[in-house]
């Protein structure tokens, strides 16, 4: 996977170094919800500038750049969502990415704290006391943001651990929206899941997607950094066909994970496997640029190489592994105890 800076055309250094002129675009078209004005039978410029508050004159000089940048199309003197837009912009679609674009307005603000950050050797951004208002809306943001992205990557996920045994159960660590379990359930009709994450999270309202699988649903409410946890050493050792660990890991410190991932593998059984799905420091430059996020965004996350996640699996008891890279950038790392589990045996 080439990094933006491998072409040395000027080009492309103008294109990297512009990268914010486009993704100022994306949030002001939310900000604005211009998709709402302009709807899916489109409208003249002169109504949308009208509607949203914009001098006509610029306002179509901004129109026409969305044009040209393939995020509206122009049909006679009307303005449409071109095919990209109604895909992640358009409320109506399963893949719009709203709350991302919201949560990104945030994040935009952490960047601008690199240097700062790089100084101080420690996060800077947003560590000062907040309002329990304040802080219930940004952990909303953050878990419509993470529901929109992990509804589109699961099933790149899914479909890259190829077949599996008609029967079983997954364990969700750090489930979240609970998108990954939702997409694996539709997959997996005669399988069942255990659904694990902090409390706050167990309880938010934000599952819609796990409601058509209530019969084959449980709920965990635990923290696997305390490690005298009573709901989740209740659940049966050895008791999982699948232990999901998806973007999890870049949350913790390499001391929380090495307790994290022990306790992940108690719950595998003998036949199992451990899947990690996360941006890895070495698989590309995303996972790279990644870290400078949890450099800035948390105490004390960051990307891990595969290596140093495959050593820590290995002290475990789980010796063989699998790294793939999915489409969307993210990878996946399989896990088990033995070489036969890892490839085989192979079901239809």
């Amino acid at each position: 996977m080439s990094s933006p800076f491998a072409d040395d055309s000027f080009a492309a250094f103008s294109d990297c170094l512009t990268g914010y002129r486009l993704s100022s675009i994306l949030l002001l078209m939310e900000e604005v919800a211009l998709f709402d004005v302009v709807g899916e039978q489109g409208e003249t410029g002169e109504t949308i500038c009208s509607r949203i508050g914009w001098d006509r004159a610029y306002g179509k000089r901004f129109l026409d750049c969305l044009c040209r940048l393939g995020l509206l199309d122009l049909e006679g003197a009307s303005y449409l969502p071109s095919r990209f837009s109604r895909t992640f912009l358009c409320r109506r679609s399963a893949a719009f990415q709203g709350q991302t674009l919201a949560f990104e307005q945030h994040l935009h603000r952490s960047w601008q704290q690199l240097g700062a950050t790089l100084r101080a050797g420690q996060r800077v951004f947003a560590t000062e006391n907040k309002s329990e208002t304040e802080l219930a809306e940004a952990f909303r943001l953050y878990l419509g943001a993470m529901d929109e992205a992990a509804a589109l990557r699961a099933e790149e996920l899914w479909q890259a651990i190829g077949p599996l045994p008609p029967r079983g159960c997954i364990l969700d660590i750090g489930a979240g929206s609970g998108a990954f379990l939702a997409a694996f359930l539709r997959r997996h009709p005669t399988w069942s899941a255990m659904y694990c994450d902090l409390p706050q999270v167990v309880d938010s309202s934000n599952h819609p997607r796990l409601d058509p699988f209530a019969s084959r649903l449980s709920w965990c409410r635990c923290n696997l950094l305390d490690a005298g946890d009573p709901e989740f050493a209740a659940l049966p050792s050895s008791g999982y066909d699948l232990v999901l660990l998806s973007n999890l890991i870049h949350c913790q410190s390499a001391e929380e994970n090495e307790r994290i991932l022990q306790r992940a593998v108690e719950k595998t059984a003998a036949e199992g496997k451990l899947l990690i799905h996360d941006f890895f420091s070495d698989c590309g430059w995303r996972g790279a640029l990644y870290d400078l996020h949890m450099m800035l965004n948390t105490y004390n996350g960051r990307t891990y190489p595969v290596e140093e996640c495959v050593d820590m699996a290995a002290r475990c008891g789980f010796g063989y592994h699998i790294s793939q890279a999915l489409h969307s950038g993210s990878t996946l790392l399989t896990l088990a105890r033995s070489e036969s589990v890892l490839y085989g045996p192979t079901y239809t």
